[in-house]
């Protein structure tokens, strides 16, 4: 009995393992899309502002040094945002296997058609999400779209077609792994597109210098401990020390009459 009990246990472990590592290279995954959603529409927001004759940010040339991928905050954020989309989907499906649960045997067939809800359902989040980008979303994103509606109506094929269990929820799987990767790098796009306007990122200052001078325009980029980071009307990236700084005001816009 207790021989059983630790091949139970060590089997328990070792499933838990596998669980943690596929967990951890979905969300590495998910966030790589999503990053790489937020790089291309911060390049179409940075086309669409000069269209438009506005300044894009110019960043100093440190802030490009390479970065891990574990301290890489859009690459986690865009993981954790993809497996909250996920969870939120499939949570119909967690509920209704525990209120109609149902035998053993069926259990593989019934996640499998219970799967095409948050297949459906990612499919048009795609389909919409595109839509709201509008003149931005370009032909990769098109096709990315055309491809996620193609894999929703595929899961009510395979919902209607397989009599296979197991090969059908395999599908399902996929499919769900698949919608989950192209809403996180449309989410990614519609992220990138509103980080290129800085205007509304970052805040409005006034700098009052040790000497009494004031400059206006100012946008607040980032404080550390020895300097201030602002951003110039023209979108240039300035730094300025703590030493020469007497205040830091936000700037209060007046109210139209």
């Amino acid at each position: 009995m207790p021989a059983n009990v630790d091949s139970v246990s060590a089997t328990a472990e070792r499933l838990i393992k596998l669980a943690g590592v596929v967990a951890l290279a979905y969300i590495v995954v998910m966030g790589l899309s999503y990053r790489a959603g937020i790089r291309l529409g911060h390049t179409k927001g940075q086309q669409r502002r000069e269209r438009d004759g506005k300044p894009n940010l110019k960043r100093l040339s440190e802030e490009d040094r390479w970065t891990p991928f574990w301290k890489d905050e859009a690459l986690i954020e865009g993981g954790l945002k993809g497996i909250q989309v996920i969870a939120i989907f499939c949570l119909y499906v967690v509920i209704m296997l525990a209120v109609f649960p149902p035998a053993p045997a069926e259990l593989p067939a019934a996640i499998s058609s219970l799967l095409t809800y948050p297949n459906s359902m990612e499919g048009l989040g795609v389909l919409l999400l595109t839509l709201g980008l509008a003149g931005n979303a370009g032909l990769r994103l098109w096709l990315f779209a055309l491809l996620s509606v193609a894999a929703a109506a595929g899961t009510w094929v395979i919902f209607s077609r397989m009599r296979s269990g197991l090969a059908s929820m395999g599908f399902q799987l996929f499919i769900l792994t698949l919608q989950s990767l192209l809403i996180s790098h449309v989410t990614g796009v519609f992220a990138g597109i509103q980080s290129a306007n800085f205007e509304q990122r970052f805040p409005l200052v006034d700098v009052i210098t040790i000497e009494g001078r004031k400059i206006g325009g100012l946008r607040m980029l980032k404080s550390a401990d020895t300097e201030c980071r602002f951003i110039e009307p023209e979108g240039e990236e300035c730094l300025m020390p703590k030493t020469q700084i007497q205040v830091v005001r936000a700037k209060v816009p007046k109210p139209e009459k």
